[in-house]
């Protein structure tokens, strides 16, 4: 079994990792091949969830706004939104 954090956002780097005896990749190979390996992690905080959601909404909604409305005219048109830091 291996763990993976499959992150959609910088805060949620790392929530997944895959532990195994050894320190290389060799090593990994072999835990892999023995079925030695253990998937431990932590849910995304609520935080990064939250900001995740309303980054997609800010990036994508008015695309899918335009998408569902048919006009895609140059008045419809925005700017790019830039991520908070």
């Amino acid at each position: 079994m291996t763990g993976g954090s499959d992150a959609h956002s910088l805060g949620a780097v790392g929530t997944g990792i895959t532990q195994f005896d050894g320190r290389t990749a060799s090593d990994l190979r072999r835990a892999l091949l023995h079925r030695r390996t253990t998937a431990v992690g932590r849910p995304w905080p609520l935080r990064e969830h939250a900001k995740f959601v309303v980054d997609f909404i800010a990036r994508r909604g008015r695309m899918l706004w335009d998408e569902f409305d048919g006009d895609d005219g140059p008045e419809h048109e925005t700017a790019a939104i830039e991520p908070r830091a």
